[in-house]
């Protein structure tokens, strides 16, 4: 059996496709900032780890984003916007998981900045549907959804 993605390969195609990949990707953004600086506390305590140590689930994730936005970028361009939204969407899916689960603090950190990577790919992706996808009547309205989608 043959997997298609026919209605990802259009250019113009509708935004209600693409709704649940920008809810994910707004969603672990910002959930990932604000709850990530809430629950330093506990992941020192749970983990048994100084502070300055715990600063580092933080920081390790921010380095991931700011390091690999453009190389994603193009990695979008050459798979397709749409293609790699759903894959680093789907990274972040599978890693909030693991991420409660892990008791180990290097390998949290690992899986720290693998979600930093896919998160990064998913948010300079999702950036550039506004150029790809919608036609340039649709832009504004697309803009709204995306607003409210948030």
């Amino acid at each position: 059996m043959k997997w298609k993605l026919d209605c990802f390969k259009q250019e113009n195609m509708k935004y209600r496709y693409l709704i649940f990949m920008q809810v994910v990707g707004y969603l672990s953004g910002g959930f990932d900032n604000q709850a990530t600086s809430l629950a330093l506390p506990e992941i020192q305590k749970e983990m048994k780890i100084d502070v300055s140590l715990s600063q580092w689930s933080k920081t390790i994730s921010t380095i991931a984003k700011t390091s690999f936005s453009i190389p994603l970028a193009q990695l979008g361009a050459k798979l397709g916007v749409v293609n790699s939204l759903m894959f680093f969407c789907g990274v972040c899916v599978v890693l909030f998981p693991l991420l409660i689960v892990t008791k180990n603090f290097y390998l949290f950190l690992f899986l720290r900045f693998l979600l930093g990577l896919a998160m990064c790919g998913a948010q300079v992706n999702s950036s550039t549907l506004y150029q790809r996808l919608p036609k340039e009547c649709d832009r504004k309205k697309n803009a709204q959804y995306q607003q409210i989608t948030m």
